[in-house]
């Protein structure tokens, strides 16, 4: 067993323990978003300092994280994928937003942290545009824009 240590999409450095004999890069995202408690195809990872060793070339794979270049006390560095619609990328940053807002991944009561805000839910049709699929749609804000939109 090793400990790879990960800069999650929400900006927090925290660790994982895999044995990188068996486990692969898929097996890696899925113990990273289950840690930080986002879907696993919000992610993309690379090895920090070997950006070649990545999931978009290693993905779906047989090949074992000891063989591309992990080490016990590595680091990866995850980044939002960027694919599909641009209504599932806006539902992508509002989600891991919200999660930064409620102060610690998996920890809705944590109120210690610093970037913990009250206002920690979104609600998207309180956004003056939203997106449904790849098209821009007006929201009509019945009573004008409401301050700290979309959080709640």
């Amino acid at each position: 067993m090793a400990t790879v240590y990960y800069k999650g999409l929400t900006g927090i450095r925290d660790e994982v323990v895999v044995n990188l004999a068996t486990a692969t890069i898929d097996d890696l995202i899925i113990a990273i978003a289950a840690d930080e408690g986002l879907p696993t195809d919000y992610y993309q990872i690379s090895l920090d300092g070997t950006p070649s060793v990545n999931n978009r070339v290693y993905g779906d794979s047989t090949t074992k994280l000891d063989t591309i270049g992990f080490t016990d006390g590595c680091l990866v560095i995850c980044t939002p994928d960027q694919s599909g619609s641009r209504e599932r990328r806006q539902i992508q940053k509002l989600e891991i937003a919200q999660l930064k807002r409620r102060g610690t991944p998996g920890d809705d009561s944590s109120v210690t942290v610093g970037y913990y805000r009250l206002g920690n839910t979104y609600d998207r049709n309180k956004l003056p545009t939203k997106y449904s699929e790849n098209t821009l749609v007006d929201n009509p804000n019945v009573g004008g824009l409401q301050q700290g939109r979309p959080w709640s």
